[in-house]
């Protein structure tokens, strides 16, 4: 689900942006690899996810990147990204490169409120308890309906969410819309400013 997000609102983010790379996601989250117990699951120790997002950030530092910014879309991601992000900093000063992490980019708090406030709905996230929400799925939809299994949910009478119905598709199609360009909007006034902060 975060890696369907990422690569919608990657897009996004890098239109808005102009001149601008999407790297490859690191699809796998880091987390104790002695604890994953989901069938399939696979977690990286902290250790390892920093060390590759270090060695990703290098590898395009040494193809003449000058602007890394790291972005996720999962809790358990964003201590390791700051840390990357404020350990390469220090090594890198003086080098003309920014690299930063953009904690603006997971507001989904934020995300909600404007949801309720905006779009009008209300959504408890909590109601279900499946970890399947309706502002996530909308996003999904609109680089392919298929990504969130519409047909089957349709078949199966549960195209809704913390019911919320999916259905008029175009409606959840533009509720997804909006919502992609709010976080694009936050996401990229978050890049704007810190490349403005930088020591180059």
């Amino acid at each position: 689900k975060h890696n369907h997000v990422l690569a919608v609102m990657g897009d996004a983010i890098a239109r808005k942006l102009g001149n601008t790379l999407v790297a490859p996601i690191v699809t796998i989250e880091p987390g104790n690899p002695e604890r994953a117990d989901t069938p399939g699951g696979i977690r990286l120790s902290q250790e390892t996810f920093r060390a590759v997002l270090r060695d990703m950030a290098t590898s395009l530092k040494a193809q003449g990147f000058k602007d890394i910014f790291l972005i996720g879309d999962s809790g358990g991601n964003q201590r390791g990204m700051a840390a990357v992000a404020e350990e390469l900093t220090k090594a890198w000063s003086g080098q003309d490169i920014v690299i930063a992490h953009i904690p603006e980019y997971y507001n989904y708090s934020d995300v909600l409120q404007y949801q309720k406030e905006v779009l009008g709905i209300d959504e408890d996230p909590r109601l279900e308890g499946l970890h399947d929400d309706y502002y996530i799925t909308s996003m999904i939809m609109n680089d392919n309906p298929q990504h969130v299994r519409l047909e089957q949910r349709i078949a199966a009478n549960k195209a809704s969410i913390n019911n919320i119905n999916l259905l008029p598709i175009d409606k959840t199609l533009e509720h997804g819309r909006r919502l992609i360009e709010f976080r694009t909007n936050v996401t990229v006034q978050a890049i704007m400013a810190a490349r403005a902060v930088s020591d180059r």
